[in-house]
């Protein structure tokens, strides 16, 4: 039952967390090592990295304000989306490109000035000793690094050399053409054009720099193209809002040059407030514009018309009227003045549907307020149609065309223009027909007027057309002023809260390195062990072989240090790997006490797992109880490896008793060894199963066992030849040699599950070759090839490999 359980359990997953912890423990030396090498060049890499650093700053952006308020007191217009949505919006326009880009032209970024100290380059910024005048027109060469010679205050050295360079234009924006190898190593006066079909500027000098320090280094420029300093500058540029109901975000940028940073930040922010103020004033400029243009008309009718009253008054002597007559040109110009309100009206819904029919920009209209014109429809329609435009832009600037939420603005934009043209239409055909009303009470008026005097007639006329004028200067003198109070009075929807400055260094960040390198001192050796284990199919414990067979473990034979075949019991009794024989001897008795002749047979799964070893050894231990014991070679596949060790010459083999009329005397040998005998197989039979089957080997064992107490047999490996199934008959006890960190598990348990079918009794399995931890010594094991003991290349090689303990099965 003990043995079905054990089978049963061979296929279950052997790896515990006890056994890891110890496994790991095990190879301490390879933890040691990587945490040093890793830690080492973590060390190296924070020295010696170009640093970069975050530059921070905090703005404030006032989305309600800006929302709610109409600038010329039209209706409070409808916002398309809530604040945080707008707020989200304007935190995507602070990394626009085109804010981005305007930054780039105005500190010029395209041109990069670095030192070169003894290892790396370092980016310079402001002072710089000298600097980089472009030609506009001309083409320049991209992403290269010229070099910078200083030989003295006037003259020059640039060098470049450079295969496979981008030609580009700053007036285009684009590359030209490449150039498969471009070389420059001239001398140059400071000032002095460098041109070139492929490049064209100068180098100035930096009047405020002192040219003797400059001499004895090298300094670098190089040019990029300008959407590609936009893309670097976006990349490095992290906008985010302080909390989810805040309009206060964070704007931080990280770099090679503080200064350079705080700068682009500073920059950044005028530039983003400057076209938020931009905007506001849009409208009261345009108002203004208007305003003016209309100012300048009126003022020539209204200074004409003045000179022809004083020019009447003067040549006629007439300075009043009837005050009949006063009332009906008073009514008149009542009439006039609602005539021109409603042309003015009438020019103004036509400009409008004019816009729409063209398919022009509709967010620069005026609303109808602004011009005198009190419609609340329209007024509104057109101020939601203006934020939806506004909104409209900032998707378009963001490269946000894609998003759903873009096509919803563009059918609400389509949506108001229907609504306004439909309202347009219908004001222009109302305000015709009350046009057309006002001037029939104009001719009716008119009429009457005619039969008053014509003096009279001509001075009204003059003096209404003069004061109609001087209103209308008036009025429009009001409205400028109104508008111009307006733009005056704006104030930009964005205020710093906090200006750039410097917040630490970003890379290489000291706890971030030295946690990685820690981390991976760790995993390296993690890995290895894990992945030997992973590969390893060998038996290392004698747990692992406990696991895998179905018979029990009789013991574990301690490794020992010599790295030659011989008789460790007899040359060194006092070693543990004697030990480790004398207590397979106790067991072996205790497990045979019953009989007078035990006789052991040895086996293995392969050669060189120490069966040869543990027969001589075993065979030895069995002298010191001063029992007449002998060794047995069976192994006729091979040469005999034991002559050399026992220091006697057989007169006959085992293979010549078995087949000739050889004498038993003959074939038994006295060791060196008290209480030993031996018997060869010095010659080599390709087919020793039918000897080893016949008769006169049952009758050679039956005659061992008459003269002696204990029978070591050794045998082939099981695993390429049967020859110790035929031999299993006659012996006792059978004991099956396994190699710690040498025997294949999988192919050991199918040769145990073999012996286990078969239903062969008394077999133990012993693990050779065991290394405690308390053990120290080379990991070399003798080998034998045809009868000579050497250490094979492979095996030394093996033996620095299995320094590293794997996991058990």
């Amino acid at each position: 039952m003990e043995n079905q359980n054990t089978t049963n359990n061979i296929q279950g997953n052997f790896i515990d967390v006890k056994e890891i912890i110890k496994l790991l423990a095990r190879n301490w030396h390879l933890f040691a090592f990587f945490l040093a090498v890793s830690l080492g060049i973590a060390l190296i890499f924070y020295k010696y990295s170009p640093a970069k650093y975050r530059v921070g700053a905090t703005v404030k952006i006032n989305i309600q304000e800006r929302a709610d308020q109409d600038q010329f007191g039209n209706l409070e217009g409808l916002r398309l989306a809530p604040p945080p949505k707008d707020f989200e919006n304007e935190l995507l326009v602070l990394r626009s490109s085109s804010i981005i880009e305007d930054v780039v032209k105005n500190l010029n970024l395209t041109t990069t000035y670095y030192v070169k100290d003894k290892y790396f380059k370092q980016e310079i910024y402001r002072f710089s000793p000298y600097f980089v005048e472009l030609t506009e027109d001309h083409v320049q060469p991209i992403k290269t690094l010229f070099t910078i010679e200083i030989l003295n205050e006037t003259d020059f050295r640039i060098v470049m050399d450079k295969k496979h360079i981008e030609i580009y234009s700053y007036t285009d924006h684009s590359v030209v053409y490449e150039l498969p190898e471009f070389k420059i190593d001239e001398t140059y006066r400071f000032g002095e054009l460098i041109e070139n079909p492929h490049m064209s500027f100068k180098i100035i000098l930096n009047s405020e720099f002192d040219v003797n320090t400059a001499l004895d280094r090298k300094y670098l420029f190089s040019l990029s193209a300008l959407y590609d300093q936009i893309g670097t500058m976006q990349s490095t540029l992290e906008v985010e809002p302080a909390g989810e109901e805040s309009t206060v975000a964070y704007v931080t940028i990280t770099g090679n040059n503080v200064a350079k940073s705080i700068d682009f930040l500073n920059s950044l922010f005028e530039n983003y407030i400057d076209r938020n103020l931009e905007k506001k004033n849009f409208l009261a400029t345009n108002t203004i514009d208007y305003i003016e243009d209309q100012l300048a008309s009126i003022s020539d009718s209204l200074l004409f018309t003045e000179q022809q009253l004083q020019d009447f008054r003067r040549n006629y002597q007439v300075l009043d009227i009837a005050e009949k007559a006063n009332r009906m040109y008073a009514q008149l110009d009542e009439y006039e003045t609602q005539e021109r309100d409603l042309e003015r009206q009438h020019t103004y819904y036509r400009q409008i549907q004019e816009y729409f029919t063209r398919n022009m920009n509709s967010s620069d209209l005026l609303a109808p307020s602004s011009m005198g014109i009190e419609d609340p429809v329209i007024n509104t329609l057109i101020g939601e149609l203006t934020t939806a435009n506004n909104e409209r832009n900032t998707f378009i600037a963001n490269n946000q065309q894609l998003s759903p939420a873009f096509a919803t603005l563009n059918a609400t934009i389509e949506n108001l223009k229907t609504s306004i043209s439909e309202n347009i239409r219908y004001s222009i055909s109302n305000t015709q027909v009350q046009l057309n009303e006002v001037r029939g009470r104009i001719n009716l008026l008119n009429a009457e007027i005619n039969k008053l005097p014509q003096r009279q007639r001509e001075l009204i006329g003059i003096e209404r057309q003069f004061n109609l004028n001087s209103e209308i200067y008036t009025y429009l003198l009001q409205k400028r002023a109104e508008a111009q109070i307006i733009k005056v009075s704006n104030l930009p929807d964005s205020e710093i809260i906090e200006f750039p400055k410097y917040h630490g260094k970003a890379f290489p960040d000291a706890t971030v390195t030295f946690a990685f390198a820690i981390f991976m001192g760790f995993m390296i050796p993690i890995a290895i062990i894990f992945l030997r284990s992973f590969f390893n199919e060998t038996v290392r414990t004698r747990e692992d072989v406990e696991r895998i067979s179905p018979f029990p473990v009789l013991s574990e034979i301690l490794h020992h240090s010599s790295s030659v075949f011989q008789n460790v019991v007899s040359e060194f009794p006092l070693s543990p790997t004697t030990e480790s024989f004398r207590s397979i001897r106790t067991s072996l008795i205790l497990q045979s006490a019953d009989r007078s002749s035990k006789v052991i047979l040895l086996t293995s799964s392969i050669n060189d797992e120490g069966k040869s070893f543990c027969s001589l050894n075993l065979a030895t231990s069995f002298t010191s109880l001063k029992q007449p014991t002998i060794l047995v070679n069976l192994d006729m596949r091979k040469p005999d490896i034991f002559i050399d060790k026992l220091g006697t010459e057989p007169l006959v083999s085992i293979h010549s008793y078995l087949t000739e009329n050889a004498k038993l005397n003959d074939l038994i040998i006295n060791t060196e060894v008290p209480n030993l005998d031996y018997i060869s197989s010095s010659e080599i039979n390709a087919d020793p199963v039918e000897m080893l089957a016949s008769e006169k080997f049952a009758e050679l064992m039956m005659r061992l066992k008459e003269y002696y107490s204990y029978i070591i047999i050794d045998t082939p490996p099981i695993g390429p030849v049967g020859d110790a199934f035929v031999v299993m008959q006659y012996s006792d006890i059978n004991l099956y040699i396994s190699r710690a960190n040498y025997t294949n598990w999988k192919f050991m348990r199918k040769k145990l599950l073999e012996l286990y079918q078969k239903k062969y009794q008394n077999v133990h399995v012993i693990l050779n070759d065991v290394r405690p931890k308390w053990l120290s010594g080379p990991s070399t094991y003798y080998t034998y090839t045809y009868g000579k003991s050497k250490k094979n290349i492979l095996a030394r090689i093996y033996g620095k490999l299995s320094k590293v303990k794997t996991a058990s099965l």
